[in-house]
């Protein structure tokens, strides 16, 4: 988690920490690079041309706004196919209140444009506030604006282009598959979107998230028809 990409102070903490991890057969660890967005972004946050050596090792780029401008430039800007595509954009859904509304226009843009929306259940647990942006309440606090926060979101989603990640800081709060899909049922969500919440929405973006250091695009996932 970041608030700029600078060459002189960036320091990719994952590659050295991967190598250390032993391999299992079936799981592939990606690498995740959340930048928080706030006033000073407005002028620039480093996700340019001249830093792409920079963001190349990550497989998958996440923004989080924290103003109206920020997030203008993560739905409109940031979500076009290209080599620094932003792939989630994270709402901080603990805050007393969001630092902006949830314009239909620019939600339907990013979904349109690939990006999707990110629900970090933790804060429904009460948990540590938000941890990308170091902020927001905790415990009874945090539930209230969480679950005002989430079901705003999924009313202007109308529940597509929506994943559903931990954002816990232990292992105490981890959850089941199951009892996350009972969880953002409670959004308003109907069954099998909330399933796809935590299936092929995610696949989706993982593909996408491919596509970024080949500097195209996909439209579609392409399906072989054997005559």
């Amino acid at each position: 988690v970041q608030k700029k990409i600078d060459p002189k102070t960036h320091v990719n903490e994952l590659d050295p920490l991967l190598g250390l991890l032993r391999k299992r057969t079936g799981i592939i660890f990606l690498k995740r690079l959340t930048i928080v967005l706030d006033e000073d972004s407005e002028k620039g946050f480093g996700l340019t041309n001249g830093n792409i050596s920079l963001v190349q090792p990550y497989d998958i780029i996440a923004l989080t706004p924290t103003t109206s401008a920020t997030f203008s430039l993560a739905c409109l800007t940031h979500s076009l196919p290209s080599p620094l595509t932003a792939h989630i954009i994270s709402l901080p859904l603990t805050l007393p209140r969001l630092p902006f509304h949830l314009k239909h226009t620019l939600v339907r843009t990013a979904i349109k444009n690939g990006a999707v929306f990110e629900i970090a259940y933790a804060g429904a647990l009460g948990g540590d506030g938000d941890i990308s942006t170091g902020g927001g309440e905790s415990g009874a606090g945090a539930k209230r604006n969480w679950w005002a926060a989430a079901r705003e979101l999924v009313r202007v989603t109308k529940g597509k282009g929506l994943i559903v990640s931990g954002g816990v800081s232990g292992e105490s709060d981890l959850r089941a598959p199951r009892d996350i899909g009972n969880l953002v049922t409670l959004l308003g969500l109907a069954t099998n979107l909330a399933h796809d919440t935590s299936t092929t929405t995610p696949k989706s973006l993982v593909l996408r998230a491919q596509t970024r250091k080949t500097y195209r695009a996909v439209l579609s996932e392409p399906k072989l028809i054997i005559p």
